[in-house]
């Protein structure tokens, strides 16, 4: 329940503070991302206070050190609002058979400029035949790019719905509109794959936090087709 409670509440916040002109909080969909940050920072933090001591017994024995496992999972949460890293992988393994494939897109988002990751490795992919698109929620007039979110981006950009593939990585809002978007254009869903690292805290399937319906994410995803995650996603409170 606090865990909510801290996401509605720094969602108020930060928009409030958009209101009273602050740039970086003047959508409610840049307020969101904000505020899901936030979420995973206190959910994370928690990892390093007394609240230890009970995700400690989670950890099986043969993992060894309990309180290593508690930290490490900790940094992972306060990491996991970031989408790009998990899809970089993904990135340098299409370059790497470059050939092989047709048209590869990125689109990637972030909240301003002096944010981005890899800025020049997006630099280096762009010039190994991927097309870089990068849009940011809030820039000052030295930024010649994008404003706004990658949902719009999907709606500019050329492809074909019959030999189209997206991967998804980030937080569940920007996910979603993503995909409403990619359905429009005609991509079915089967051909959209998300991740859904959600609240994952063990990691072996065994806590439960990160149920989704009948799946566990850390054991049956976390990347799920949305065809089967689509569905399960319908279902208020799951």
């Amino acid at each position: 329940m606090i865990v909510i409670i801290v996401l509605v509440g720094s969602l108020l916040i930060f928009r409030a503070a958009g209101a009273l002109g602050v740039p970086a909080f003047a959508t409610w969909v840049a307020a969101t991302r904000w505020a899901l940050a936030a979420m995973f920072l206190f959910t994370g933090l928690a990892h390093f206070t007394k609240a230890k001591y009970g995700m400690a017994p989670m950890v099986p024995e043969i993992f060894g050190n309990a309180m290593f496992w508690v930290y490490f999972t900790g940094a992972c949460e306060i990491a996991g609002g970031i989408g790009l890293p998990p899809l970089r992988p993904a990135i340098l393994t299409l370059l790497a058979d470059r050939p092989r494939y047709g048209r590869l897109t990125l689109l990637y988002g972030s909240r301003a400029p002096e944010q981005l990751l890899y800025p020049h490795e997006l630099k280096q992919w762009s010039g190994r035949g991927l097309e870089v698109e990068v849009t940011v929620d809030s820039a000052g007039p030295e930024w010649l790019g994008h404003v706004g979110v990658v949902p719009r981006l999907l709606r500019r950009i050329e492809l074909d719905p019959l030999a189209t593939v997206a991967m998804l990585c980030g937080p569940e809002v920007m996910i979603r509109f993503a995909i409403a978007a990619l359905r429009e254009r005609g991509i079915a869903t089967e051909r959209i794959y998300v991740s859904m690292e959600r609240n994952m805290q063990c990691g072996i399937g065994w806590c439960g936090h990160c149920q989704l319906g009948p799946l566990l994410l850390c054991r049956d995803g976390p990347v799920v087709g949305y065809d089967v995650a689509g569905p399960l996603l319908q279902v208020k409170e799951l």
